[in-house]
């Protein structure tokens, strides 16, 4: 792929370790900005452990993390990138005061309950390819859920946990790509709803066919899928689950349905064969693009933010009957290639509005 080693040869030198997930703290002060490191087995912690350096962190088959205070990513500059990847993680995720790209991709929750995701002041969050139990707390940034399936813990249905929205976001701007959000349920008589998502002063951009936001359900009360103050703008193809006969959507949501395009991939490793698949409306035109990540940029006349540097086109065509262009390419197996983040972004045309689709970022190994 030759989008690929011009990219990489972007990418500062690199050296790969192979560490017990233990020994993941002493790995991390001494590894340099850019390292990838490659973890096996079970780490538990009695101190928090930070990530405060671009490293790209790829869990082995069946590794773990966890701690009594926090998993922490924290200080990440513009221009710099820290993937968290192939993880199953119990207890607090902190990701706070970031510029730069933070990848979550893989990420699983260790116990029932799964871990609690907390979002401050960070500019490019990546959650993708995720199924997991965890609750969603951003605060003051800008998130994209891609490929993922996220359900609030639960009480009495999973034992552990008490229930809450899977999403809580403040001054916040979140976007849903291809994803379902799923609130906590609760057997019992307990003092607040659990909807998929609760707004303050925020904006939900909910995009793709297979996008989902479905309420919990409490006894005997009525919870929207999406509730609290702050704009969303709604793929009419998504589907949206209140419960206890209450309206989808809050009163204090201001609703724009308009269909977005999205970027989906499959992760793929080195050496692997990958497809990137751009959905939309069947019959409009369309264009797969690919690069570093970057900050959201809006493009005169284009609806939607580009979130690409470099961007180079990989593909063009007509979206087909289905609505999809697909395109497959093989990762070579390049050293220089591993832990590098990228990022895939379709755009497609109706030939009078032109729409970016949400992206698809993505770290190989």
């Amino acid at each position: 792929m030759v989008v690929s080693l011009t990219l990489a040869s972007q990418a500062t030198a690199q050296q790969t370790w192979n560490i017990a997930a233990q020994d993941l703290p002493a790995a991390i002060l001494a590894a340099a900005p850019g390292d990838v490191l490659l973890v096996s087995g079970v780490g538990f912690f009695q101190q928090p452990l930070l990530i405060d350096k671009p490293l790209h962190i790829h869990g082995q088959p069946g590794a773990q993390i966890s701690s009594v205070a926090e998993v922490a990513i924290e200080g990440i500059a513009a221009g710099q990138a820290v993937t968290l990847q192939n993880f199953a993680v119990s207890g607090q995720l902190s990701i706070r005061r970031c510029a730069g790209t933070v990848l979550l991709s893989d990420i699983r929750g260790l116990i029932a309950s799964g871990p609690e995701i907390l979002i401050d002041a960070s500019l490019d969050t990546a959650i993708a390819n995720c199924h997991t139990i965890a609750t969603l707390r951003v605060s003051g940034s800008s998130l994209t859920v891609a490929d993922s399936q996220i359900a609030a813990p639960s009480l009495g249905t999973r034992l552990l946990g008490r229930p809450s929205p899977a999403l809580i976001a403040l001054n916040s701007h979140v976007r849903l790509s291809q994803s379902t959000l799923v609130g906590g349920s609760s057997e019992f008589l307990t003092a607040d709803p659990y909807p998929a998502a609760a707004l303050d002063n925020s904006t939900l951009r909910v995009s793709g066919a297979d996008a989902g936001l479905v309420a919990g359900v409490r006894i005997g009360t009525p919870v929207s899928a999406v509730i609290g103050n702050g704009s969303m703008v709604l793929d009419p193809a998504a589907t949206l689950t209140p419960s206890g006969g209450a309206g989808a959507i809050g009163t204090g949501i201001v609703v724009t349905r308009r269909a977005h395009p999205t970027t989906s991939l499959t992760p793929t490793a080195l050496g692997a064969v990958g497809t990137i698949t751009l959905r939309g409306t069947p019959g409009d035109a369309g264009a797969l693009l690919f690069g570093l990540p970057t900050l959201a940029s809006s493009v005169r006349g284009v609806v939607g933010e580009l979130r690409l540097a470099a961007p180079a086109l990989i593909t063009i065509g007509q979206l087909d009957a289905s609505g999809r262009i697909t395109f497959s390419f093989t990762v070579p197996s390049l050293p220089l290639l591993r832990g590098l983040s990228l990022r895939w972004q379709g755009i497609t045309s109706d030939a009078v509005t032109p729409i970016w689709a949400e992206p698809a970022t993505e770290c190989h190994f």
